[in-house]
């Protein structure tokens, strides 16, 4: 019996050494068994997102395929635009080249147009200096004259005056005699 219980040992100790390992092993097993749910649980909602993914990504493109021609119209309306906008600009710049030569030359024609009224002012000026120094000259000619005349004409009155009371006293005299030669022929 000794033998049977130490045979029996000897088998419990074999046994327990296939046993252990046959535990360990079954431990690293379930640890990896719970490590696959765990990934099979991940891949499937993965696999979920990938789907919902190439769904939205299915309707993104096929929105993006309808806005592409708005998209190209936009561009096309930009460089349109953009075109426009330069011819603007080269206009604007060409206008204001122009504009700055002619408010040059207006500058000039209103300087030079300036000076010359200045100078016909200046001349007018002189002019009627002139004008006015001359008829002053002639205005005191022509007083000068008046007073001559003046002068003429109040000898030429005093000598009418004595004429007339020459006269006066002549045909007093003579319409006298002639009353006295009308009264003796009476």
């Amino acid at each position: 019996m000794e033998l049977d219980l130490d045979s029996k040992d000897k088998q419990l100790a074999e046994l327990l050494d296939l046993h252990n390992p046959q535990q360990q092993s079954t431990a690293e097993l379930s640890d990896k068994l719970e490590k696959t749910k765990q990934m099979e649980f991940l891949i499937s909602n993965l696999l979920k997102s990938e789907k919902a993914l190439i769904e939205r990504a299915l309707e993104l493109r096929s929105e993006l395929e309808d806005v592409a021609p708005d998209i190209t119209n936009l561009f096309t309306k930009i460089e349109r635009k953009d075109k426009i906008e330069d011819g603007n600009r080269t206009l604007i710049k060409r206008f204001q080249f122009q504009f700055t030569q002619e408010l040059g030359v207006l500058h000039k024609a209103v300087a030079s147009s300036t000076t010359r009224q200045e100078q016909q002012l200046k001349e007018m000026e002189e002019d009627m200096h002139s004008f006015v120094s001359t008829k002053t000259e002639a205005t005191e000619e022509l007083q000068g004259h008046l007073k001559k005349l003046k002068a003429m004409c109040g000898s030429g009155i005093k000598a009418l005056d004595d004429l007339a009371g020459e006269l006066n006293s002549n045909s007093q005299s003579t319409f006298g005699q002639l009353n006295s030669e009308v009264s003796k022929h009476s």
